[in-house]
């Protein structure tokens, strides 16, 4: 975060489980609470870009309905990929 501010921009740190940003599914019962991200709340990443802020997401999610623990995501697979907020972060299609 602190090299997005020296760059000029500005930042926000968040995890998975703000506002349920990442819901996640258990990958394998073998690995513990190893999640794999279903549902991102996209919406909020919106709402923070809107504000000119870049969110820099901490990865763990949290269950999906009814499950009430909190998983750890590998960071490569958090990284939203073909979302409309990594467009407007990246310029991607």
């Amino acid at each position: 975060m602190r090299e997005i501010g020296l760059a000029g921009g500005s930042a926000i740190g968040l995890s998975g489980k703000d506002d349920n940003l990442l819901r996640c599914t258990q990958m394998d019962a073998a690995l513990g609470l190893v999640g794999e991200p279903v549902l991102v709340n996209t919406e909020l990443l919106e709402n923070l870009l809107d504000m000119n802020l870049t969110p820099v997401v901490a990865p763990i999610g949290v269950g999906l309905d009814g499950d009430a623990n909190t998983y750890n995501v590998n960071a490569d697979v958090s990284n939203f990929d073909g979302s409309a907020s990594r467009q407007r972060l990246y310029g991607a299609k």
